[in-house]
């Protein structure tokens, strides 16, 4: 999203220390109040979000890691609104990945709606500030087991786009019914600003290299490198007949 949140941003190009911000949705029309919970994200370099590395920037049901990187600025934006529910929106810092020149990241993220009233250590969105926080003031301590890195059992899923119904039940437990599935991002291109600063210059004169080469240019150094080909050749051969004249003379003198 753009910086106020209403629009899309249309680029896709990021710079190390810039803000990338990140809306969830989910259409509700037609269906009882919920509200929507981001389980887990996670970056890769490929769009298998599977393949390695891979980097999990919000785990545990909700508990957005990255916000306790050091120096990091992300975080779950302000409490949402009544009339919020079918959005949650969180802010991440541009990063790439240690080691890897790639630009390329991936963002793979498990998204959930649960009832308006469940609110517990399996729906959440936490930031840790100081300590883990939750997005809306909660009379219980729902991210408490972020710092654990234990918030239940984590259960793997396999939806079509348009989610599935699960219903699940248990003894002494009332049936409940969630929908649950998957969103991508991505490719986000991730750029080191000092490195493109300190080649300006290069990229320039590569650019001025471009435009020369384009069909115009090209032609223009193909009729370039032929002048010189040719003057090469009259300067050989006008060499070539002098000495031939040369021993000539010489030869002439002798006899």
């Amino acid at each position: 999203m753009n910086d106020d949140w209403l629009t899309e941003r249309t680029s896709t190009v990021y710079y190390l220390g810039d803000l990338i911000h990140i809306e969830a949705s989910v259409s509700m029309t037609n269906h009882m109040p919920l509200k929507l919970y981001i389980d887990s994200c996670a970056a890769t370099l490929s769009p298998d979000k599977d393949s390695t590395p891979r980097y999990n920037i919000i785990d545990y049901h909700g508990c957005l890691l990255d916000s306790k990187a050091e120096d990091s600025f992300s975080t779950f934006v302000l409490p949402r609104g009544e009339r919020e529910l079918d959005k949650l929106q969180f802010d991440l810092d541009a990063f790439r990945f240690f080691g890897d020149d790639r630009s390329l990241i991936f963002i793979t993220c498990h998204l959930k709606v649960a009832a308006v009233d469940r609110r517990d250590s399996m729906n959440k969105a936490c930031t840790f500030q100081n300590i883990w926080t939750p997005l809306e003031e909660s009379t219980n301590d729902v991210c408490a087991c972020c710092h654990r890195d234990n918030c239940g059992a984590t259960r793997e899923f396999r939806l079509d786009s348009r989610g599935r119904r699960d219903l699940a039940s248990g003894p002494g437990n009332d049936a409940e019914l969630k929908w649950e599935g998957e969103a991508s991002l991505g490719p986000l291109v991730i750029l080191d600003p000092y490195v493109t600063d300190l080649t300006t210059e290069p990229l320039n004169e590569v650019e001025q290299r471009m435009q020369e080469r384009s069909p115009g240019g090209v032609a223009s150094e193909v009729v370039l490198i032929l002048a010189l080909t040719v003057t090469a050749v009259s300067l050989i051969s006008a060499s070539l007949i002098a000495l031939f004249l040369y021993r000539k003379h010489k030869q002439t003198q002798f006899n």
